[in-house]
């Protein structure tokens, strides 16, 4: 859709269809298609004469990036190279064959939200659309030959060679879903470190000398719970993360020495684990410092 104002009438030439039409972009064919479909469209009898049919024309130079690939070839793209949608101003993708692109106009700041779709198995060319609005947009690459020359060095071809080809994914693609394991891993921990106080102070306020004397079971079991499902919820969330991380760092190091992958994974797991101990450790040895001084104070041998 465009809109007929003055800066199309100012951008565009007119294009006589009946006596002067271009023979590189006019086909007869497809505009007496699109006359029969106006007319159906408006309801308009087919006998109806002398409409107003007419074509515009304008040349301009696209300075931006050329993308042409299959459809499922942009996609994957797309899921891996946050730079590009940044830069081409797509706000999301709709899986599994969509992408969602901010147009802007410049001439009223007006802006909004337009939706391509692409069948994953031809041919396709996306570019930032310049005129009244600009936007990313797709276009068939049969379409975009017939209307448009791609100018030297100006196009990236996703082609079956750059399918090997190394690619650094960005590590916020991932990020969301690795998060969620890394908030229920802390929600756990905490809460088996407040149940442990609880269980400590109610066991107190009941006169219980079972509570009392089992500090070192209610702490063992509290850490092994939060302690095991911390460590799955770690190495989950490290699954998600782990390519893109890798590609960053290359080459891991401990104590400025190079070490394998698997032992770096058993050392930060086990860290994960040691770190929910100290948490539950700190939780019951708070308790019960507060618990024991309560029973000095009350048993006057404070001096």
């Amino acid at each position: 859709p465009c809109e007929i104002n003055h800066t199309f009438k100012e951008s565009f030439d007119e294009v006589d269809l009946e006596r002067n039409p271009d023979p590189e972009h006019f086909n007869p064919d497809a505009f007496e298609d699109f006359k029969t479909a106006m007319l159906k469209l408006f309801q308009l009898d087919a006998t109806t004469q002398n409409l107003p049919w007419k074509a515009v024309k304008r040349k301009t130079e696209n300075k931006h990036r050329l993308f042409i690939g299959k459809g499922e070839d942009l996609m994957s793209m797309f899921r891996i190279f946050k730079d590009i949608r940044d830069e081409l101003d797509i706000k999301s993708l709709v899986e599994p064959d969509g992408i969602e692109s901010q147009w802007k106009c410049k001439d009223t700041g007006r802006s909004g939200l337009l939706y391509f779709r692409m069948d994953l198995k031809r041919e396709y060319c996306l570019y930032i659309k310049e005129g009244y609005d600009t936007f990313a947009c797709v276009k068939t690459k049969l379409q975009f030959d017939m209307d448009c020359e791609i100018q030297d060095g100006n196009a990236l071809q996703m082609d079956e060679e750059q399918k090997d080809l190394t690619c650094v994914i960005g590590v916020d693609r991932f990020a969301k879903d690795a998060y969620e394991w890394t908030w229920w891993s802390a929600v756990l921990v905490w809460t088996c470190a407040i149940l442990l106080v609880l269980f400590h102070l109610c066991g107190t306020a009941l006169g219980s000398d079972w509570v009392r004397d089992s500090n070192w079971g209610v702490l063992m079991v509290a850490t092994i719970v939060a302690g095991a499902y911390a460590v799955y919820a770690d190495f989950s969330a490290m699954k998600w993360c782990i390519v893109p991380w890798l590609q960053t760092v290359n080459n891991l190091k401990m104590l400025g020495r190079p070490v394998p992958f698997t032992f770096f994974i058993i050392v930060s797991l086990f860290s994960t684990f040691l770190q929910t101990f100290t948490i539950q450790g700190n939780a019951a040895f708070m308790v019960s410092a507060a618990l024991k001084n309560d029973e000095i104070l009350n048993t006057g041998l404070c001096p």
